[in-house]
């Protein structure tokens, strides 16, 4: 399978699954709104990508350059553009805009919101566009790709930007054509659905446009604080990129030792182990793992090892420390224990004297999730 990035269809839909329409200009839709460019926020994606259309509504407004300058540019040559600028983006806006009709007046993106605000433009475009808008993308410095004759070509658009920009993680966020597009490829990865109480008019556009029946695996259904309900799915696709179970990779974690080795098993989405000396392989099922591990070792993800967090902002020393900060009465015993040799011991004594083993358990289990999800985040693996 050719690399390309993680794609989440992040869209704010009404219960009837529609993704436009006057829905989304009352109180209703405008509360959901704010829990999807929220949501967008804390996916803290390399890009998120969007249609034509959808591009001119929310940031071109409809401006399109005069390129009569350009009249006498002369030919250019039909190459990938990416000024150096671009290469040392945080975050980039892909508009698939196969005949490069978007209006930009600058390379970045410039927006109250900071999920979208300093965004580096990316065109994807076809061949069939013509040379004086090539000319002034270069003169404003937008980058742009090509991907495909006259049709766009999802599958090659999607290897450039992983490629040449290390998109990892892509919010594909519409309009329905290019959902629709991305679907009929095989290439959403998850579903992102923010919806909205209220049924929307007949005409409005739905979530795909010119969908097929595809199956999807309920990931998490979440209430948010303004009504709206918060769903993720993962496509059951044998094309779809892997997504690791949070908790099972903080679990590992937790269970890590100087004996065994724990994987992540893709395929049932549970932990398996193995003593790291074979010597002492010393069980049916575990001799069992082992085979089963050279036989077909992409089903199986290594999780990380007792010292492999040693040197990271979630190092077991760090946790301890960060829980002192958590306890301004008792901050100077607390931070007295963890000094020197014997720190983890003295530690522990103290916090149970203390009687603050309830609190050190509960803080453990979520410093432990927040460690799952920067070595996740730091080993390119997409997490629930």
């Amino acid at each position: 399978m050719k690399k390309r990035p993680y794609v989440i269809c992040h869209m704010t839909a009404s219960i009837d699954q529609k993704v436009t329409g006057a829905f989304l200009s009352t109180e209703t839709g405008r509360k959901a709104a704010d829990d999807y460019y929220r949501i967008h926020r804390d996916f803290e994606a390399d890009a998120f990508a969007c249609g034509r259309v959808t591009m001119e509504g929310s940031f071109t407004k409809g401006w399109y350059p005069d390129l009569s300058a350009f009249d006498d540019a002369g030919e250019i040559s039909h190459e990938d553009y990416v000024p150096a600028d671009a290469y040392y983006s945080e975050k980039y806006a892909v508009a698939f805009d196969r005949k490069g009709r978007l209006g930009w007046k600058e390379s970045i993106i410039h927006d109250e919101d900071p999920g979208y605000d300093s965004s580096y433009v990316i065109e994807v475009l076809t061949e069939n566009v013509p040379d004086q808008i090539l000319h002034y993308y270069r003169s404003i410095g937008v980058a742009y790709i090509f991907a495909g004759n006259k049709v766009l070509n999802i599958g090659t658009a999607l290897e450039k930007l992983y490629d040449m920009f290390e998109i990892r993680t892509l919010l594909l966020e519409g309009g329905s054509v290019l959902d629709g597009a991305f679907l009929k490829k095989d290439v959403i990865d998850e579903l992102s659905l923010v919806t909205a109480p209220v049924l929307a008019d007949e005409k409005d556009k739905p979530l795909f446009d010119g969908s097929f029946m595809t199956e999807f695996r309920l990931m998490s259904a979440q209430a948010t604080e303004a009504g709206n309900l918060w769903m993720r799915y993962h496509s059951v696709s044998e094309n779809s990129l892997p997504c690791l179970k949070l908790k099972k990779v903080a679990e590992a974690i937790e269970m890590a030792d100087d004996f065994s080795t724990y994987y992540y098993d893709l395929k049932s989405g549970e932990l398996e182990s193995m003593l790291n000396d074979e010597a002492f392989i010393d069980s049916e099922a575990e001799d069992e793992f082992s085979v089963l591990l050279e036989e077909d070792p992409d089903r199986f993800v290594e999780m990380p090892g007792r010292y492999d967090l040693h040197n990271s902002p979630y190092s077991d020393y760090r946790m301890m420390e960060a829980f002192v900060e958590t306890q301004p009465m008792y901050k100077n015993k607390l931070g007295r224990a963890i000094q020197g040799k014997g720190a983890f011991r003295r530690f522990r004594e103290a916090v149970a004297q203390l009687y603050l083993l309830d609190d050190w358990y509960k803080f453990q289990n979520s410093f432990r999730l927040e460690a799952a999800k920067w070595w996740c985040r730091k080993e390119g693996w997409h997490f629930e």
